[in-house]
């Protein structure tokens, strides 16, 4: 049985220094609503108040606490640090999802509470392909606006971003018809096959609960605590399932966010989520975290300035007290074109890279929209020097799946005796597969794990063709089985997402090995290991690097800034705001268009944003044209 701690007497984890604010949203029993910025530690904040629940028992045993974040792979490490706090046993008392698998379980799992003719079958598919014709063809044929022209006129400029908007305005959340309207003509049949997509799958599960109280009563009585991350970038359906489930309740919710990184509201983010919280849930007012432990002092100040002359916020942040003051690099470089920007730039990362001793996974590309066109240059420019690079917006999520590290780990545990992490994951999974708690069954999991491996390598080394090599990786899949991965990752509800995972993996793995044929040297490629990632800034969501490279600092790749300048300015400041010791931004005279043309590039439209770095004084500026100046 597991010893708890008074109250009192528990201290943060890991030693770790939580400033006052901090410490008292952890402790609280209250509704409470956390503003931090960049680096400011919310994903620990969380993982700490997680702890201090399970350790006193405060989250009552058996009750659970319930993690919603907006990307899969800050579920993931939310996950991950709270078991390596409090251990598997009590971690299993911590679930932590994205909005969209929250909603796909419940779905999933209380399928039969749904009315027959809105519910899905048990094969359906989610259709996720950014502008695809499925999901554009689907708010043709059923748009009510249809008839006015509304959608005539939206479609020429529709993107897969705003697909949860025309949702919501198609079907209005309150609206007697959105029922019927949203969840039986949404769901597009062709060839007996259902399709979806997780707005709908957000709506399936509102109704669900909404027609179901029952099980709204065994969500409350489940989760005492639930916990909300990046709260900034709830969307109203996702904000209306989340207020039919613990609206009302005793549950204690805890929201974490920061509106200086709102960069959602293209995807039916609401604008005002923070002031509606603190009504709905009767929330206490905010609590600010004023410590940036990610980035260097200078980087910091330069943070401060643009949040005062851009977002007029008076809050200043702090930087760690163990770094110089004059620690950090802010640049701005200029180029004539996007040839010679990709030269010189190729040639400081290989210096960062092979004389500073920067790993390439902590220096990150990152680009305001279309990082596969824009990219492509620059991509060319570091395989002539010899530095991978990679765009990471696919195969980003991917990565983080929880059945997709365990093969990659199992895989390197087996090929590389130097992988200790490797190794440590794969017991670490085994043991908690075969509910092995103490040490007296882990000595049994470790050698009967060290066997398998063994076994594994040595079949491996007998075999070259692939379908063999997929087929062993495969049975060792299969001997866990997915019943025993979806007890314990609720994401995996249904098997088909699973197996989706799957395909994609050895699909993706095929490829690295047929050019090597090196299973070990795939799996790490696979991983991006020794690969320099290229993202948006977007994806670069809730990330941290070392060296950030903003390329296309220009009018071009903030083409609707008028319309949406607190939007863009939050990218601005998301971008700046991944580095931990150098920020560089990028502007060039010259850049190729998506059409293929070369076209002149400006800095008018954001002037703004150009002012205010200027106007720091802790951005120097490096103009590399061959012109007159």
């Amino acid at each position: 049985m597991h010893q708890f701690v008074r109250p009192d007497d528990w201290i943060p984890a890991d030693g770790f220094d939580l400033e006052d604010n901090a410490l008292m949203a952890v402790k609280s029993d209250k509704n409470y609503l956390v503003v931090a910025g960049p680096g400011a530690g919310k994903t620990e904040l969380l993982a700490q108040r997680a702890c201090y629940l399970l350790q006193t028992n405060l989250c009552k045993n058996p009750n659970k606490i319930l993690a919603i974040s907006f990307k899969r792979d800050a579920a993931f490490n939310l996950a991950a640090r709270v078991e390596k706090r409090v251990g598997r046993d009590l971690s299993r008392r911590f679930t932590s999802l994205t909005f969209d698998a929250f909603s796909k379980g419940l779905v999933d799992r209380f399928r039969n509470g749904i009315p027959e003719q809105y519910r899905p079958n048990k094969t359906y598919k989610i259709d996720t392909t950014p502008n695809s014709p499925y999901l554009l063809s689907l708010f043709e044929e059923f748009d009510p606006f249809i008839s006015k022209g509304y959608f005539r006129t939206a479609k020429a400029n529709v993107k897969a971003a705003n697909i949860e908007s025309l949702y919501e305005q198609a079907y209005p959340i309150h609206s007697s018809d959105s029922i019927k309207l949203a969840i039986l003509d949404a769901m597009l049949k062709r060839e007996g096959q259902e399709t979806v997509i997780f707005p709908v799958l957000s709506r399936l599960a509102q109704y669900l609960l909404g027609t179901n109280p029952r099980i709204v009563s065994y969500l409350r009585q489940t989760y005492s605590h639930v916990f909300l991350d990046e709260f900034q970038d709830t969307t109203n359906l996702q904000y209306d399932l989340l207020r039919t489930a613990f609206g009302n309740s005793e549950c204690t919710l805890t929201a974490v966010g920061d509106t200086k990184q709102r960069i959602m509201l293209w995807a039916g983010a609401m604008d005002y989520i923070f002031e509606e919280y603190l009504d709905d849930f009767d929330a206490y007012p905010p609590l600010n975290l004023l410590m940036n432990f990610r980035s260097a002092p200078r980087l910091v100040r330069l943070q401060n300035h643009l949040t005062a002359t851009l977002m007029g916020s008076d809050i200043e942040c702090i930087p760690r007290k163990d770094r110089n003051e004059d620690e950090g690099i802010a640049e701005f470089w200029i180029f004539d074109s996007e040839g010679q920007e990709a030269q010189l730039l190729a040639a400081d990362i290989k210096h960062k890279i092979e004389v500073e001793q920067i790993d390439p996974r902590e220096i990150c590309l990152l680009y305001k929209q279309r990082p596969d066109h824009y990219g492509a240059v620059l991509q060319e420019a570091l395989s002539n020097v010899n530095i991978k690079s990679r765009v990471e917006n696919d195969i980003q999520d991917l990565l983080v799946e929880p059945i997709i590290k365990f093969c990659t780990n199992f895989i390197r545990s087996a090929l590389d005796n130097s992988s200790i992490d490797g190794r440590k994951f794969i017991l670490d999974e085994y043991c908690k597969f075969k509910k092995v708690f103490d040490d007296s069954g882990l000595l049994a999991v470790e050698r009967e794990t060290v066997k398998k491996l063994k076994s594994f390598k040595k079949a491996v080394e007998k075999v070259s063709d692939w379908d063999e090599i997929q087929r062993l990786i495969e049975n060792e899949i299969n001997e866990i089985s997915f019943s025993i991965f979806s007890s314990y990752y609720p994401q995996y509800n249904e098997q088909s997402y699973f197996n989706d995972c799957i395909s994609r993996f050895f699909e993706l793995m095929q490829l690295e090995y047929e050019q090597n044929e090196d299973l070990l040297l795939a799996v790490e490629k696979f991983s991006g290991k020794d690969c320099v990632p290229i993202m948006t800034v977007h994806k670069s969501k809730g990330l941290e690097f070392s060296v950030v490279y903003f390329i296309g600092f220009e009018d071009q790749n903030f083409w609707n800034f008028k319309f949406q300048p607190k939007e863009d300015t939050c990218s601005f400041f998301v971008a700046l705001s991944r580095a931990k010791d150098a920020v560089y931004f990028t502007f060039s005279s010259q850049r190729t268009n998506n059409f293929g043309d070369l076209e002149r590039r400006s800095i008018e439209k954001i002037n703004p944003l150009f002012e205010a770095l200027k106007s720091s004084n802790l951005v120097y500026r490096k103009d590399f044209r061959m012109v007159d100046r």
